[in-house]
Order: structure tokens, then sequence, then C-alpha cells
């Protein structure tokens, strides 16, 4: 290879190495040329269009174009003086040398923009080191002493308070020809007057109140309540962290006096912004130990924490913790907690808890709990609990449990509980129990389940359902189910329910437009029968008991089963499967000795109350022997079996046989008494 070409080889990727790092110096040196470019007024771009129109109106349209305000002296020209002029998307230094010409020059500082003639006398060729200027606060109607207002000087972000006459003053560096002070005190206009320190050393000022703001919070207009960003000052932690001095400078400020591209700081009285660091917004914060500000706009890192009084747009990470009190849309992160005394929108994290005043629109997480004092938008997930006073509009998820105080667009799920007093449009899973409203999907637990409503779906529960009203769907609960209406099926122990469009399968099954009667009965196994049967005519359980009690033969037995009985007027048909156990004498309990039925019956209505009946059956018996393999089985039984078959240890016989009984409708007792009459007539 050419000596030439192999140099050139070298030098491309030796700089392909350190394109990289070129290309981050080159992106931090334009950093600062690009803060300035944006906070100078006089180099933004704005359209305007004005005809005819008095000067002073023409600026104030300008100012509130460019977001700037101007300061002049209204000597310098006539304000009355009608203009006319148009500028789409030109620079404010443009549109202004359009109405003046060169007569005039402009400076920005800070947020203002200041006019003066080319004809001042220029400023002193060896300025002294500091001016001091001073002056004294006073209330613009009244003219009583304003105490522990904010001064503001903006070049070098000097601040001071008034005292208790009123009186401040400030140290101005000898090189600067203007100065803007903005006076500022809660209650008052924010005023900002540009001065010459090298001509004027004294300058009181008078601040007009505002209207309405003496009245109670209620009370106020509009453009006076709402103002949160003040909040996080009364807190414990931060009256502990910030001074007091520091924080009643930021107090006075009702809006940042301005926006700074870089801010570091190393605690909240100690940084680039000095104590009046709480009214200023930065695109960038950088605080070693901890900061105090009005809020930002890009990013801001705290090695132990972070304090905004007003929003942060970006990325918040604290190491410790992090309290703001306007709104955070971005990123929020703290090692042990988040504090926002507004809403969220986007990504939280808290190493323990997250504690929002306003809503969570995003994502949640805490390592032990979150608590939402309005509504929550998308997923919200504790290690340990989860506590919402508005709705869910998501899915909550909680190591134990979760509350939703206004109801639950999406889901809940936790370890132990879950709990809203609204309505669940989806999903409760509970370890052991969930409560709601209404439940639009189900609700599965452990133990048990309560829906104050409705519940369009299914309850399913290790014991118990309850829902107040109609169940469209199924109940599943392994002890009771309770409806006031059940449109499908409930399987439990017990059922409970006040009409049923489906079915109830359990040993007692109870509703109030449905089947429920007493029988006593004999037949060929038992001398004396009874049963109690609960549920739907076309599906209803039975518990039965007998006694056998006849010469050198007794027996007991009890069971249970199913049965459906068709009402066809004076008379019923009735099928029954049921499942007895027989304990005859000599043959305990602890032996099996089951007789099954099949029973096929008709009944007779003596009235409304009575019903006798009588029945065939096909019974099956199942019984084991004396001691295993001896092949005696003592059951007496099965007297005339039609077949019979034997193992070594289990006989099973079968036979035809009978039964009949007085039935008492149960139901039928409601029409009776002084109180049904009464609702007869």
């Amino acid at each position: 290879m050419p000596t030439s070409t192999l140099c050139k080889a070298k030098v491309a990727d030796r700089i392909g190495r350190r394109l990289p790092t070129i290309l981050l110096i080159t992106l931090l040196l334009g950093i600062p040329a690009w803060g300035r470019a944006q906070a100078n007024p006089l180099n933004r771009k704005i359209s305007v269009k004005v005809r005819q129109k008095p000067l002073n109106y023409a600026l104030d349209e300008i100012a509130h174009r460019g977001r700037f305000n101007f300061s002049y002296n209204a000597d310098l020209f006539p304000t009355d003086s009608v203009v006319s002029l148009q500028a789409q998307r030109e620079p404010v230094r443009e549109v202004l040398k359009d109405i003046f010409g060169t007569r005039m020059v402009y400076r920005s500082i800070g947020n203002h923009v200041v006019i003066r003639s080319r004809m001042e006398v220029p400023a002193p060729a060896r300025p002294p080191e500091a001016y001091r200027l001073e002056g004294f606060l006073i209330d613009g109607e009244t003219g009583t002493e304003i105490a522990l207002a904010t001064v503001f000087e903006n070049y070098k972000r000097t601040s001071v308070l008034t005292d208790e006459r009123g009186h401040y003053a400030l140290e101005i560096d000898g090189a600067t020809r203007y100065v803007a002070l903005s006076f500022s005190k809660r209650g008052y206009r924010d005023t900002v007057i540009v001065v010459r320190p090298e001509r004027q050393r004294a300058l009181s000022v008078g601040l007009q109140p505002v209207p309405g703001w003496d009245q109670p919070v209620a009370s106020r207009p509009v453009s006076l309540v709402g103002d949160r960003a003040d909040d996080i000052d009364d807190l414990p932690l931060v009256e502990f962290l910030v001074p007091a001095s520091q924080r009643k400078r930021a107090f006075n400020v009702q809006e940042a006096l301005r926006d700074f591209p870089v801010q570091v700081s190393l605690v909240p009285a100690l940084g680039t912004n000095k104590l009046i660091s709480g009214a200023m917004n930065n695109h960038f914060s950088l605080n070693i130990l901890g900061g105090y500000a009005h809020g930002v706009r890009g990013a801001e890192i705290g090695g132990l924490f972070n304090l905004d009084r007003d929003q942060v747009i970006g990325f918040q990470a604290g190491g410790l913790f992090n309290i703001v009190g306007g709104e955070v849309t971005g990123f929020q992160a703290g090692g042990l907690f988040n504090r926002n005394r507004s809403s969220v929108n986007g990504f939280q994290a808290g190493g323990l808890f997250n504690d929002v005043a306003g809503s969570i629109t995003g994502f949640q997480a805490a390592g032990l709990y979150n608590v939402v004092r309005d509504s929550v938008y998308g997923v919200q997930a504790g290690g340990l609990f989860n506590r919402t006073q508005g709705h869910i509009t998501g899915l909550q998820i909680g190591g134990l449990y979760n509350v939703a105080q206004q109801g639950i667009r999406g889901g809940q799920l936790a370890g132990i509980y879950n709990h809203s007093r609204g309505d669940v449009q989806a999903m409760q899973v509970g370890g052991i129990m969930n409560s709601a409203r209404h439940v639009g999907l189900f609700q599965v637990s452990g133990v048990s389940n309560l829906a104050r409503g409705s519940v369009q779906g299914f309850q399913v529960a290790g014991l118990v359902n309850i829902a107040h009203k109609e169940v469209s769907g199924f109940q599943i609960g392994g002890l009771f189910n309770r409806a006031q209406k059940v449109d499908g099926v409930q399987i439990g122990l017990v059922n409970v329910a006040d009409s049923v469009g489906g079915v109830q399968i359990g040993l007692i099954n109870l509703n109030r437009d449905g089947y429920l009667s007493l029988e006593a009965s004999s037949n060929e196994v038992m001398t004396a029968n009874l049963a109690f049967k609960a549920g739907h005519r076309r599906f209803y359980s039975v518990l039965t008991a007998g006694y056998r009690f006849t010469a050198g033969s007794t027996a007991w037995s009890y069971g249970g089963g199913f049965g459906t009985l068709v009402d066809l007027g004076r008379v019923t048909l009735g099928f029954e499967a049921l499942c007895q156990q027989i304990n005859e004498e000599g043959l305990g309990p602890d032996r099996l000795n089951l007789v099954i039925p099949g029973r096929l019956s008709v009944g007779l209505k003596l009235g409304r109350l009575l019903e006798v009946y009588g029945a065939a059956s096909v019974n099956l018996q199942v019984t084991t022997g004396q001691a295993p393999g001896s092949g005696e089985f003592p059951s007496e039984v099965a007297l005339n079996p039609f077949w019979t078959r034997e193992t070594a240890s289990t006989q099973f016989n079968s036979w035809v046989g009978y039964q009949g009984g007085l039935r008492i409708n149960l139901r039928g007792m409601q029409g009776i008494g002084p109180k049904a009459a009464v609702e007869h007539e």
C-alpha cells in the first residue's frame, strides 16, 4: 500500500475513534450559546399586525407576542402617536427598527427590553467597583411600609428582603450601566423598574395591591385561586431544609423570574441561583446534595433530594427523595420516596412510597405503597398496598391490598384484599377478600367476595359470595352464596336468593319464589322418614333422615340428594335421586352401608299446604362385609333383591321399593296469618 494512502487511513481511523468525544465537546460548547440565544428577547421572532393604533398599544402587542416586558422613559417619544406596522416571523429588533428607525437603541436585561435614546450620555469610563442602591417599599394605596418583600437584581441574581420598615439595600456591580430591579410581594402586583445606578442611588417604590387578594380563598377571583407553586413551602421537611428567608423570597414572586440553561447547587442556600433559586426555572439542574427551585424544563439530578415549587417537565432523579408542588411530566425517581402536590404524567418510581395529591397518568411503582388523592390512568403497583381516592382506569397491583374509592375501569390484584366503593368494570382478584359496588366481569378470592350491587359475570370464593343485587352468570362458594337474583347458577353448601332464573346446587337452596317443603314418609327400608326440600321446582336439594323400629332390628339413616317436580295443577310428578347411609344394629357407622334410590312419585294436592304422594323406586345398596375377605355381609336392608353381586369385601344389591307420605308446602305458609290477610285485602 502507498505511504500516502496508509497515512490517510490512520488519520481516518483516529478521527473515527475520537468522533463521539468531538461531538460531545461540540454539544457542550453549544449549550450556553443556545441558551443565550433563546433568552434574549430581541432575537425572538414574532408575527404582528397593527393598523392605525397608538404607539403604546403597538409596544404592548409586540411585548405580548414576544413574551417579554418593555422598560422605557415615556418622555423619550409620544406614546399616543398613531402607527401602523406588519411583520411576519421577524426578530423583535427589526420590528422596533421599523418603528423608531435609528433614533433608539435597545438592550435586553433578563426578560426585559430597555429602550433608550442614542443621545444619552455614555457611562463613565472608570466606574466604581460597586454602587449601593437602597430605598423603601410602600403600599401604593395606603402608603404603609411593606415588610418582607422580595427585591431582586437580575444580572448578579442578588436578592434581599425588606425589613420591618420596608427598607432595602442592594450592592450593584459598578460596571453595570443599567439594572432591572424586580419588586415582589404576595398580594401585590410584581413591579420591574430599570435604573442607572450611577445616576440614581435611592429608589422608593409603591406597589399596587391585587384586587380581591384579602378576600377568603373561596371568594377570590379565579385568577388568584389554584396557585400551587408555594404549596411545598409549608411542609415540615422543606421548612427544615430551606432557610426561611429563602422560602420567603420565592413565596413573594408570583411567576418564575426567568429560565436558566444550567444551575448547580450544593444545598438549597448555596448555588448559582443564590437565595432567589426558588423563583427560577432551570433547563438542567445539578444538585450535589440538594436543590430548591421554582421548576425544571429539562433534567434535574439530586445527590440526596430535589425540591421544586412548580412544574417538572422532563427527567428528575433524587438519591433520597423528590418533592414537587406542580405537575410532573416525564420521569421521576426517588430512592426513598416522591411527594407531589399535583399530578404526574409519565413514570414515577419510589423506593419506599409515592404520595401524589393529583392524578397519575402512566405508571406508578413503589416498594411499599402508593397513595393518590385523585385518579389513576394506567398502572399502579405497590409492594404492600395502593390507595386511590379517585377511580382507576387500568390496573392496581398490591402485595397486600388495594383501595380505589370511586371505582375501577380495569382490575385489582392483591395478595389479601381489594376494595372499591364504586364499580369494578372488569375484575377483582384477592387472596382473601374482594369488595365492590357493581362488578363488570368477575370477583375471585380465597375466602369471600362482596358486591353491593350486581355482578355481570361470576363470583368465585373459597367460602362466601354475596351480591346484594343480580348475578348474571354464576356464584361458586365453598360454604355460602347469597344474591337478590340469580340468572345462572349458584353452587355452594348453602345457596340463598330472592329469585332464581337458573339453578341452585347445594345442600340447602333457598329462594323466595322457589320450592320449600317438609315431608313425612315411610318406605320398605325405614319405618319413618323426614325430608327437607329446598330450591326451585325444576331443581331442588333434599336432606333426609330415617328410623326403623321393628322387633329385633333397629336402624337409622341420613342422606341427601336432588330432585325435580312438575306441577300439573292438582297433581304433581316428581323424580329424585338420593344417597343414604344406613346404620344398622350391629353394623356401626364406620361401615359403608349406602342405599341409593331413584324414586318416581305422584302427588295429589289436598289444599294450599298439604299433599299426599306415593312413589316407586329402584334401589342400589353398597355395603362392606363384617371383615375384609370374610364373605359375611350382615346387612338386612335388601330383603328381596332381584340382583346381587359380591366381591371379597363389598356386596351390591338392587331391588324395587316403594314410599308413601305427606308433604307440607312451607312456601304456602307465607299466605297465612294476619299479615298476609291484610296484604290480601
